[in-house]
């Protein structure tokens, strides 16, 4: 038996090793955008309630349980169905026009931050696939 069959090539592990960074780069953004969106929605809570007709304590405890599934999606970022649950989370969040539009229209602007994620996701995705992707620079420097 050869070396070369039981050594992993060094191409697929640097492939790996820099797929892997810029995973945690962007769990890194998506956390973030999830816990600004949280504060967000916690900060639409008054403008809900005083504007209009306003809305009641059910309404306002929906709108909680929102932001807070919102921080809890911090905790399954790693899981490889974490997107999904973020999407559903941003659709009920649009969906939220019903109860004030306030939370619609943030629920579309976050809609628009949320495409953009995915979007420069798919591109690093892409040119790391291609190649193109420039060599960070060493650490330590």
């Amino acid at each position: 038996m050869n070396d070369s069959d039981t050594q992993p090539d060094a191409a697929a592990v640097e492939y790996h090793r820099r797929e892997a960074a810029i995973n945690k780069g962007l769990r890194g953004v998506m956390s973030a955008t999830l816990v600004l969106e949280a504060i967000v929605v916690l900060l639409a809570l008054p403008v809900a309630i005083n504007t209009g007709g306003g809305v009641g304590p059910g309404w306002v405890a929906l709108i909680c349980l929102l932001a807070v599934a919102l921080v809890g999606c911090c905790v399954i970022i790693r899981r490889p169905y974490a997107l999904t649950v973020i999407l559903v989370l941003q659709a009920l969040m649009t969906a939220g026009w019903f109860i004030t539009p306030t939370l619609g229209v943030m629920g579309l602007v976050f809609a628009s931050v949320w495409a953009l994620i995915l979007w420069f996701r798919a591109e690093l995705h892409r040119r790391l696939a291609a190649g193109t992707l420039p060599e960070p620079p060493p650490s330590g420097s």
